[in-house]
């Protein structure tokens, strides 16, 4: 019986100076500490803030959440300042733009969400001004997959 995956759009990875796709979290710590970067911004989720602890213990760092009491808890749990938290989803570029103004991190840290995810906002929020992001790739897939990325594509594999 064939798997059948269907997942996000996820469009081509961007090839710029100011952009950094890294296999894992250990990867994106190394290029934090390579590049000495001072400050953080972290667009990865509540679940990120432990896999990243080593760094923002050390460096002003802010995490945006979901707004739950389970995402607040998690948190919490860590012992991360909840003076840093930011509660939302991925916004248009303009609103990006504005926070990362705002927050003026030395780096922005995401994972490779897709289209839903709002990715392709966040990339071009944080080139517009200036601003180095670090991007967690997606995990590969087996090959026992057939993904599909809409219902259309659903029905044809299913005939």
């Amino acid at each position: 019986i064939p798997l059948i995956r269907f997942q996000r759009k996820f469009s081509p990875r961007v090839s710029h100076p100011l952009v950094t796709y890294v296999a894992s979290f250990e990867e994106a710590l190394t290029c934090f500490t390579a590049h000495n970067y001072q400050s953080l911004l972290a667009l990865s989720g509540v679940h990120t803030i432990t896999k990243l602890e080593s760094y923002w213990k050390n460096y002003p760092s802010w995490f945006r959440i979901l707004d739950r009491d389970v995402s607040r808890a998690i948190a919490a749990q860590a012992n991360f300042p909840e003076t840093h938290l930011l509660f939302g989803y991925p916004q248009s570029k303009t609103e990006e733009i504005q926070l990362f103004t705002q927050i003026a991190p030395e780096v922005i840290f995401t994972k490779e969400s897709g289209k839903n995810g709002k990715l392709e906002e966040k990339i071009q929020a944080a080139l517009a001004v200036n601003i180095p992001i670090v991007i967690l790739k997606k995990p590969e897939l087996s090959n026992r997959y057939l993904c599909v990325e809409a219902e259309e594509e659903l029905v044809e594999k299913l005939k």
